[in-house]
């Protein structure tokens, strides 16, 4: 039986398969109420499954050359058929026939089957969720209850299975016909296939019977944490979605989701989010968290057609975030949507706002041009840059009348253009352009703060004793931070908006799913200095679930959802299709609730003293080599084991940065602001690292003076590049194009990190260091590769190179092992700087092992996430036998692995511990027991 369990889930939406025409099927029902004739409709697809629904009938005859009769006049049918007389028209003891002009109806009656039909005439192959509807003779069909329809399928003439599916509360069942099978040997009449071919009612309980025999599924669930998905397909009677109408299903897949760690609900059917409220039954077990929809934008958007084209629906202030009705929308919405956020009896509320969220501009006919023409906007953008302190100095104008957006143009065909021509100087245009840009952001985000206000306001009662949820509203943003940047900033956008960070993982390359340990250090920056709660959307089926669950609840995250359990046969694209995610998202349930009492309001028990910029001015001038380089740098400084805060340039220029070491900034351009606070920051005793081209330009795309002082270099050269550097766009990771072989003059040789020489492949800046820098080393041409420049107490150092796509070059081919591809000696050109001045707080002996020290901030307990990045292809690499050094553990009496379940001998060193752990899967937890 497990082995049809385990079959059963394996497939994910397999190859059609070949169906043979001598497959048939037909049905009857047993039971109904009221008991009328009925038609036997089906469709698939479509309705949350993706593609249009394919619809048919079982009932229909069309219009046609009368058959001959398949029984003789007076005969009585075997087995329920129905009777034909001799033109071959059914007769009225069997069915009902109604005629329209299209085809003859048949409306059966209770115990007649219907026609037999080809299952290869529904045109649908794979693991094939069909959906059958009755619709009674002159009864309104949502009035239909507690049907019983039996299936027969034949092959050749020779039944082969007979199953019954019920519908309780309405006149919709649903099949899994597992029709991927089928092929080669496998025939219809094979166990393979008979024995997959089920109702929804079984499929249901196989899933949850197999998640039920796991080994581990007697061992402790989470409860802390808020961990979230969706429960649809049920409903009552015929409706748009509905794929059954059985509790019993719902019951089957609510000991499901208990079984994957869920401690809440997103979609499902209004009776359960009753029963959680009143906490009956397995009900009670989701009521930590619920998420509903929140006060989206307050501002009406075009209708356009889906393939593109001129809106078919233009409503009055589209797409402006400054119409005279915005006001009044907003505190409407806002009213409504804490109404409805307050009234749910669970723990939290996390209302969504937009999904995956864009600029509010796009809701214009002139898209984001809206801004550059709508008189109302570009008073808002003038207010803007007045409130950023610029004057029309700054930009060289003479009239306020000249400070208006100019990046985004309306539509060629749109009657009100931009000018031709830049209508500021060189300097005033640039800045113009990167205000343009933040603007975007900044107003669109800025419509979100009376929701969030009133959500603080909510939890502020709450906080006082209140009878009521915690309410943190959200956007849900993709991971563009980690592919190409995305219009509404990941630091700007929190200034102005929402309660809470919240992404979701959809990346599909296992090099890259270690970025997601990048964009949660935002998240946990971001939420930590702006008051936030931290939640992440993780989708299983696009890998490395458990890795990136941890990666966010070790970093402070609170909310989990688990995108989305469906169920398959309710929601396409969803991981419960797939046996093996739901092995892991059930592996991921016992590791974190083993550990969420330390990791639920834990913070890391020791500040990170290193910090990594990726500049907003940069990513907006700079070139797609600035942007990608930065992501790898990152890389290969948390291969290096070393912790890390990412901040943005208004951090740089605002807050107290001494508690930082070192920081790493790569990118061209640099908001002066931010290099004014950064100079002074070096010259106080920090340690400034940047790579090729990083610094030269200021946000208005001019020359950056200031910096060049602090660099120690006369002037700067544009670098030269032997490849185009595209950036990452979410599936396949192509960064490198048209590579040609680097120049034998680019060879670097030099002291220290450079000792054992490097040939680069990318591109190369030569430097020209000024009085008082110090060479590190050059070029095989004699120019000058990387260079340290004293300055006040501390030092910047600048490399040539772009050194964190260096890094991750030779990862870049398509039998990649990631345990074995990364060079270590391009590592330690990247991490020097920070491992000269810092310690490591966890280092483990394979590189791509992430490691967190967590302290609880109520308890004081810690504990050490480890998370394995590492893979061959799509296949893990375990570690065994890992060596975890641990700064800053306490007094301890011993370690605990929680996913292995025993304790591991310690080693002391003389600031930390040492233990050795086994072996090392996807994940696993250190509890550090305490003295």
């Amino acid at each position: 039986m497990s082995g049809i369990l385990l079959a059963l889930f394996a497939g994910a939406i397999a190859a059609a398969g070949e169906v043979p025409k001598e497959l048939t099927f037909r049905a009857r029902v047993t039971a109904l109420t009221p008991d009328v004739p009925v038609r036997i409709q089906w469709r698939w697809g479509g309705e949350g499954l993706g593609g249009s629904v394919t619809r048919g009938e079982l009932t229909a005859l069309t219009y046609g050359a009368p058959k001959a009769p398949t029984l003789k006049p007076g005969e009585e049918p075997k087995g329920g058929d129905v009777q034909l007389d001799e033109v071959g028209e059914p007769v009225a003891k069997e069915a009902v026939v109604v005629e329209d002009k299209a085809a003859r109806y048949l409306y059966l009656k209770k115990g007649s089957w219907s026609p037999s039909v080809p299952v290869a005439s529904l045109q649908i192959g794979g693991k094939a969720f069909v959906t059958f509807m009755l619709e009674g003779l002159k009864t309104d069909s949502r009035t239909l209850k507690g049907a019983e329809v039996e299936f027969e399928f034949s092959y050749k003439g020779k039944v082969v299975k007979r199953l019954t599916e019920a519908g309780p509360e309405g006149a919709t069942v649903g099949l899994m016909l597992p029709l991927y099978r089928l092929g080669g040997a496998v025939t219809p009449e094979s166990k393979e296939f008979t024995d997959e071919l089920c109702g929804l009612s079984e499929y249901a309980n196989r899933r949850v019977a197999m998640l039920e025999a796991l080994p581990w599924a007697r061992r402790p669930v989470p409860k802390r944490f808020g961990i979230l998905t969706d429960l649809g397909g049920y409903g009552e009677g015929v409706y748009y979605g509905i794929r059954h109408t059985n509790r019993a299903i719902v019951d089957a897949e609510l000991r499901a989701l208990r079984q994957l760690g869920l401690t809440g609900l997103r979609g499902a059917a209004p009776y359960i989010f009753e029963a959680i409220d009143k906490r009956e039954g397995i009900a009670a077990e989701f009521a930590r968290i619920r998420e509903l929809h929140g006060a989206g934008y307050p501002v009406p958007a075009v209708r356009r057609p889906e393939r593109g084209g001129a809106p078919t629906n233009v409503p009055e202030g589209a797409g402006c975030p400054f119409h005279p009705d915005v006001a009044k929308r907003s505190a409407e919405g806002v009213q409504h949507a804490l109404e409805a956020a307050l009234k749910p009896r669970v723990d939290e509320v996390w209302p969504l706002t937009v999904d995956e969220i864009g600029s509010v501009f796009d809701g214009a006919p002139e898209g984001k041009g809206h801004q550059s023409v709508c008189p109302r906007c570009i008073e808002g953008f003038r207010e803007f840059v007045k409130s950023q302190g610029l004057t029309l100095a700054d930009f060289g104008a003479k009239d306020w009348a000249e400070v208006r957006p100019n990046v985004y143009a309306p539509p060629a065909d749109w009657p009100v253009q931009l000018p031709k021509e830049p209508w500021l100087p060189e300097r005033g245009w640039g800045l113009l352009t990167y205000l343009s840009r933040r603007f975007n952001c900044i107003a669109s985000a800025r419509l979100f703060t009376p929701f969030r206000d009133a959500c603080d306001k909510a939890n502020e009662a709450r906080r006082k004793g209140a009878d009521r949820p915690w309410v943190y509203s959200f956007a849900l943003r993709g991971n563009s931070f980690l592919m190409g940047g995305h219009s509404l900033d990941f630091f700007d956008f929190y200034r102005h908006a929402d309660n809470a960070f919240v992404y979701e993982t959809s990346n599909r390359d296992p090099r890259v799913w270690q970025w997601d340990s990048y964009l949660c250090d935002v998240g946990r920056v971001v939420s930590e200095k702006m008051g936030k709660r931290f939640g992440i959307y993780v989708k299983p089926h696009r890998g490395a679930p458990i890795q990136r669950a941890l990666a966010a609840l070790a970093r402070g995250a609170t909310m989990l959802f688990w995108y989305t359990y469906g169920p398959d046969y309710a929601k396409g694209d969803s991981f419960s299709q797939r046996s093996d995610d739901l092995v892991l998202v059930s592996k991921a349930a016992r590791i974190i609730a083993a550990a969420e009492d330390v990791l639920h309001g834990g913070a890391w028990a020791v500040p990170a003293e290193v910090a990594v910029v990726r500049p907003l001015s940069s990513e907006y001038w700079g070139s797609g080599a600035d942007w990608e380089n930065g992501k790898w740098v990152y890389t290969a400084l948390q291969h290096a084991h070393v912790p890390m805060d990412p901040l943005d340039e208004e951090m740089l220029a605002s807050d107290d940065l001494s508690r930082y070491k070192v920081i790493y900034i790569s990118g061209s351009h640099l908001k002066r602001s931010a290099a004014a606070k950064l100079a002074d920051w070096v010259s106080a005793g920090g340690t400034l690292c940047t790579g090729a081209g990083g610094l030269a330009f200021d946000e208005a795309n001019q020359p950056l003076e200031a910096m060049q002082p602090v660099l120690g270099l006369k002037s700067r050269k544009a670098p030269e590049l032997w490849c185009e550097v595209r950036r990452y766009g979410a599936t396949g990771l192509s960064t490198f194009k048209d590579m040609k072989p680097a120049p034998d003059a680019a060879a670097v040789s030099g002291k220290g990190t450079f000792e054992a020489g490097l040939r680069p492949v990318v591109g190369r800046e030569t430097l020209e260091p000024g009085e008082g820098t110090e060479v590190l080393a050059k070029y095989a041409d004699g120019a000058v590769a990387a260079t340290r420049h004293p300055f006040g107490k501390g030092q910047a150092l600048v490399v040539g190179l772009f050194t964190g796509l260096e890094y991750a070059a030779r990862v870049h081919r398509d039998d990649f092992d990631m345990s074995l591809d990364f060079d270590s000696g391009l590592r330690r050109v990247v991490a020097a700087p920070a491992l000269q001045a810092t310690k490591p707080v966890v280092a483990a002996s394979q590189p791509l092992v992430e490691g967190i020290l967590v302290r609880n901030k109520t308890t004081g307990q810690r504990a050490v996430a480890l998370i394995n990045w590492a893979y061959k292809s799509r296949e893990l690499v375990p570690c065994d036998n890992l060596a975890v050094t641990i700064r800053g553990a306490g007094d301890i009496s011993g370690v605990t692995a929680a996913w292995l379940d025993r304790p591991l001998p310690v080693t002391k060193t003389l600031d930390g511990i040492r233990v050795t752990l086994p072996r090392l899967e996807e994940g696993e937890v250190l509890l550090l027991d305490p003295r």
